[in-house]
């Protein structure tokens, strides 16, 4: 049945391993063990199979249930927190406003009242363009702090020019 020099479970008469290896190197030979019924072994239990290729889901189901906030989605991985507002969304709305309130009477004193309200706004341009690619909440923040920030940065400008227009023509005068 096997090759000359004995097989496993071969109880041949010269019980030589086979291509002349020692025993040692053939530790199957040397402690035998009871044959495994593959019944009582404990296999991990798969979900069925789907339809086969080519149908559809049955009539009325339109894809997985529903997810609810707060359960683990079994379908999309481990369930993921809220997501966090933009912060340069943020940053732009609370420049944009500071714009408004100390842009006025810094513009007034000096120039830089109008460059506060302009890096509002830049900081909202910014961030849309940030929520573009990476899809987190704060848009309509951004958008707000664009908003405020070229709105006051505009008016802002018609100020100082005015006020400079009215400065000169006073001179002029005297």
């Amino acid at each position: 049945m096997t090759s000359p020099g004995g097989g496993y479970g071969d109880e041949s008469q010269d019980n030589t391993p086979p291509f002349g290896q020692p025993a040692e190197h053939q530790p199957w030979q040397q402690y035998p063990h009871a044959p495994v019924d593959p019944r009582t072994l404990n296999y991990p239990e798969y979900p069925p199979s789907g339809p086969p290729y080519g149908y559809g889901p049955p009539p009325g189901h339109c894809g997985p249930p529903p997810y609810y906030p707060g359960q683990s989605n079994p379908y999309y991985g481990y369930p993921t927190g809220p997501q966090r507002t933009n912060g340069l969304a943020v940053a732009s709305l609370v420049t944009s406003i500071a714009g408004v309130v100390l842009g006025i009477p810094l513009a007034l004193f000096c120039y830089i009242g109008v460059l506060i309200p302009i890096i509002g706004a830049v900081l909202g341009g910014v961030a849309l363009g940030q929520m573009k690619r990476t899809n987190q909440p704060g848009r309509g923040l951004a958008i707000a702090g664009l908003a405020i920030g070229a709105t006051t940065a505009a008016i802002l400008v018609i100020l100082v020019v005015v006020l400079a227009a009215a400065v000169q023509s006073v001179r002029m005068l005297h």
